[in-house]
C-alpha cells in the first residue's frame, strides 16, 4: 500500500548478505499502474560488467516492464499490475478495476504476437553461444513477422551507440541484426546453419 495515490518510488539498494556476495534490489513504483521489483544476488568483484548474468537479468527485466506498461495502458479496465523478478524467476500479477465493469480487451494488434514470441523464442542470458543464438533467432522471427522496431525486444545493446535494439532506426536495426548474424556464422557456424538452412523451420529445427 502507498501513502497516497501519486506517491512514486524508485530505489536501488545493495544489501550485504554474506562476505563475498551481495543482494541487488531495485524497486520502481513510478508508473501509476505498474509496480515492479527486481532482486538478484551478485559477486561485486566479477558481476558488474556488460556481460554478467545480473546485468543481463536486469536488461530482461526492463524489457518485461516496458511490455507490461504498454499492455496495461492499452487495457483501461485493468487497475494495476505487479512484476516481481527474483534471481531470474518472474511473477506477473494483474488486477481488474471492478469499478470499470467488464474487462476491456486490448486493441493493440502486436500484444498477442509478442507474447507468443516470448514463449517460443525466449532470450537466454547465460553462456555467450546461447545468448547470441537466441538473440539472432528472436530478431529473425521479429523481422519475418514485420513487428515494428519499437515493439521488438530490447535485450541486446549496441556497443557502438549504446542503443537497445528496440531504440534503433530501421536501417540501424538491420545492420545490427546483420552484424550479429555474421558473428554467429563466424563463431558458431553449425548453429547458424541450423537457424538459416532452408531445410530447417523458423525455430532452427529440422522441418517435418
Amino acid at each position: 500500500m502507498l501513502p497516497k495515490e501519486d506517491f512514486a518510488i524508485q530505489w536501488l539498494l545493495g544489501v550485504t548478505i554474506w562476505p563475498s556476495r551481495k543482494q541487488l534490489v531495485y524497486i520502481d513504483f513510478t508508473h501509476p499502474k505498474v509496480k515492479t521489483i527486481f532482486s538478484a544476488d551478485y559477486d561485486p568483484e566479477y558481476d558488474f560488467n556488460g556481460r554478467s548474468d545480473v546485468f543481463l537479468q536486469m536488461q530482461q527485466f526492463k524489457v518485461a516492464r516496458d511490455s507490461l506498461i504498454v499492455e496495461m495502458e492499452a487495457q483501461p479496465g485493468m487497475a494495476w499490475a505487479k512484476l516481481v523478478q527474483i534471481d531470474g524467476e518472474t511473477l506477473v500479477h494483474k488486477d481488474q478495476d471492478e469499478s470499470e465493469g467488464i474487462f476491456v480487451p486490448t486493441t493493440d494488434p502486436w500484444l498477442n504476437v509478442i507474447e507468443k514470441l516470448n514463449k517460443e523464442y525466449p532470450l537466454i542470458p547465460h553462456v555467450r553461444a546461447s545468448r547470441l543464438s537466441s538473440t539472432v533467432r528472436r530478431m529473425k522471427a521479429e523481422k519475418e513477422l514485420g513487428i515494428p522496431v519499437n515493439r521488438r525486444a530490447g535485450f541486446v545493446i549496441s556497443a557502438k551507440t549504446g542503443n537497445r535494439a528496440n531504440e534503433m532506426a530501421e536501417q540501424e536495426w538491420e545492420k545490427f541484426y546483420g552484424d550479429l548474424s555474421n558473428e554467429l556464422k563466424a563463431d558458431y557456424p553449425e548453429t547458424y546453419d541450423r537457424l538459416f538452412s532452408p531445410n530447417e523451420n523458423d525455430k532452427g529445427e529440422k522441418a517435418t
